[in-house]
């Protein structure tokens, strides 16, 4: 993500430490706009949160930086992302979310129904409190995202952020359960989709992110 060019998006996974209000907003050196696809608190001291932008025209260069802003004083966080390819003129929906807890163990499953068949982006995002450790993707999703962790004292004083995403056409995603260490674990399960530009005049209303939310 050290190179976005204009017309991509990127979505980006938060992970804090819990005990402060959530993930305020993202902001980058290039003045794109982030939008928040959800947000989980799981009471175990790991909350997670998800954003995205849609950059038309505006590129993020290798040089060029990120910053999350949250609502108090973090001890731990870490953020990692992706950009993905998109359609010149097109904007993105939120067309639902689905949260879990896990405490003391690895990542649960995780799956999200959606109304109508179209192509999603889905994309696990998880909040992980301990060490870096080693991440294996759900053996249907496409790929994993790069793993960001603190270092240093305990392993509940450390925070990671880890994903997942896949490209899938219908009306549900493939189930997520990814493979790490069993540890106080916050997780997110997104459904993102495309919408093609509008053929008719560019005044046009276009949906803004509504969300669908179902906790575990």
């Amino acid at each position: 993500m050290n190179a976005v060019s204009g017309g991509t998006y990127c979505v980006m996974i938060v992970s804090f430490d819990g005990g402060v209000t959530n993930a305020q907003s993202i902001t980058d050196s290039s003045g794109n706009t982030w939008r928040v696809a959800a947000w989980w608190d799981a009471s175990n001291g790991a909350e997670t949160a998800m954003f995205f932008t849609r950059s038309h025209g505006t590129s993020i260069t290798t040089s060029g930086t990120y910053g999350v802003q949250f609502g108090a004083a973090v001890t731990s966080k870490a953020f990692v992302g992706w950009k993905f390819s998109g359609t010149s003129g097109s904007y993105l929906s939120v067309t639902g979310s689905s949260s879990l807890t896990d405490t003391g163990a690895d990542p649960g499953p995780m799956d999200l129904l959606v109304g109508n068949s179209h192509e999603y982006l889905w994309i696990r995002g998880i909040a992980h409190e301990g060490v870096l450790v080693a991440f294996t993707k759900t053996v249907a999703y496409d790929a994993a995202f790069g793993r960001a962790n603190t270092s240093g004292g305990a392993a509940a004083s450390n925070m990671g952020a880890y994903g997942e995403w896949d490209i899938r056409t219908g009306i549900s995603a493939d189930e997520s359960d990814p493979t790490m260490s069993a540890v106080d674990h916050s997780s997110l399960l997104v459904a993102i989709r495309e919408i093609e530009p509008p053929t008719g005049p560019t005044t046009s209303p276009k949906m803004e992110p509504a969300l669908i939310v179902r906790n575990w």
